[in-house]
């Protein structure tokens, strides 16, 4: 009778993992081969190319991160923290510009104008670290130096 039972065991052990055999299991990928599949560049109609900016219908980059930024949402942001800074908020319009410098992280414009807040917060050495990084940001521009040594830092 044991070996009787053994070799049901063993039988329904054998069909178990032949079963499995041929299933893929949740941690399988199927692999598709792409090999001979071509990729076609997206097309654009002369009115499409009309529509978009010089810079873009020339396959130039933005000018997003260096000098003035370009994005919409640091547009804003800025707007916001000068709207602060005339209301002497400065703590907020600080914030304000840290949350642009974290968008838009090479913007020269943005380390000048929160320069001018630390000053503003009486954070001399800060702003000149600040004003530092904005003419290297700007390639030392001469019109940037000439902003930040107006600061009197």
């Amino acid at each position: 009778m044991i070996e009787f039972l053994k070799t049901i065991t063993l039988i329904t052990v054998f069909v178990m993992m032949a079963s499995c055999i041929g299933q893929s299991g949740p941690d399988q990928i199927p692999v598709v081969d792409h090999s001979e599949q071509q990729v076609k560049p997206p097309q654009r109609s002369a009115d499409s190319e009309a529509r978009l900016p010089e810079t873009e219908a020339a396959g130039l980059a933005k000018p997003t991160d260096t000098g003035m930024p370009g994005s919409s949402a640091v547009t804003a942001l800025l707007a916001r923290a000068r709207q602060q800074k005339s209301e002497r908020h400065y703590a907020q319009a600080g914030a304000t510009l840290e949350r642009a410098l974290r968008v838009s992280p090479r913007s020269a414009e943005i380390y000048y104008h929160l320069a001018e807040i630390r000053l503003l917060q009486e954070d001399r050495q800060q702003a000149q670290q600040l004003c530092l990084k904005a003419v290297v940001l700007a390639g030392h521009s001469s019109r940037m130096q000439k902003r930040c040594s107006a600061l009197e830092l």
